[in-house]
């Protein structure tokens, strides 16, 4: 498959994806392949992250990227995170650092699946409704870098599953609901087929390197849209939306803005994605 070709099928996917936002859980479902009455994940409850293995661990001084302020200032978001700040400076702050690793071997209907240690860490502001995906490594990825090669993968492997089972395990109150959400950041991209696509949009706009915030933005209907959200960083973050109307309602990426989370001084640079909810 050549570039262009690689290109043209991102838009295409995006294009398929933009339209499942669009519409209502059943439509959204009728657009799946093969057609199903619904498009809601069967992954609903906090419980089923421990069901399939994943144990909730302390992520303490892991975050990294202060230059993700930059843009959570000009959001007029909280740009306190714990593991950047002291913890004095991040009393009452509102982000929250929320880790699991799949460390557990579980059986699954008969099924034996041993733990990969993959693993899934997001910083969560449900008062502002912000979502930040920043280490994320699945189970496919992890399970060959075992001692023992891991092939069977358990079913709940997602980002967007497991990213919207920890945006509710991290509410500080669950009696309250949580803000909608407003913003969805895939921080430091190194999944090669989203870089590549992204590549291809920096070199069609005529530069060469990620720019820091306020970066390039995109309307998600754009060309360039499209092609962002059809790749596996943005079909996540799409897939998180339509898969949970139920719990999130009929959501839609408005626009992506992308950008370098980092210092201008920064000689290795790995892009960031911004969608905007509305």
């Amino acid at each position: 498959m050549t570039k262009d070709e690689e290109y043209e099928a991102a838009i295409e996917k995006g294009s398929r994806l933009l339209r499942m936002m669009l519409v209502g859980d059943h439509e959204a479902g009728q657009l799946l392949d093969p057609p199903q009455a619904s498009a809601q994940s069967r992954f609903n409850t906090v419980a089923n992250l421990q069901a399939y293995g994943y144990e909730e661990q302390q992520d303490i001084g892991f975050f990294r990227g202060k230059s993700i302020r930059k843009a959570l200032q000009a959001l007029g978001v909280d740009d306190q995170i714990a593991g950047v700040d002291d913890q004095a400076a991040c009393e009452g702050g509102k982000n929250i650092v929320i880790l699991h690793i799949h460390t557990e071997t579980k059986t699954i209907g008969g099924q034996e699946y041993a733990a990969t240690h993959a693993r899934f860490s997001q910083v969560c502001n449900h008062a502002e409704g912000v979502l930040i995906a920043h280490d994320n490594r699945t189970a496919p990825h992890m399970g060959p870098f075992q001692d023992k090669v891991i092939t069977k993968i358990p079913p709940l492997v997602h980002w967007s599953d497991i990213a919207f089972l920890q945006h509710i395990a991290s509410n500080p109150n669950p009696t309250i609901p949580p803000a909608t959400l407003k913003y969805i950041v895939r921080l430091t991209i190194q999944n090669v087929p989203t870089y590549t696509i992204l590549s291809k949009i920096l070199m069609k706009h005529g530069l060469t390197q990620w720019d820091t915030w306020p970066g390039i933005t995109f309307d998600i209907d754009s060309e360039e849209g499209r092609a962002i959200l059809g790749t596996p960083n943005g079909s996540g973050t799409a897939w998180l939306l339509i898969q949970h109307k139920k719990q999130l309602g009929d959501r839609k990426i408005e626009k992506v803005t992308l950008f370098y989370a980092g210092n201008k001084e920064d000689i290795y640079r790995w892009p960031s994605l911004l969608f905007w909810v509305g």
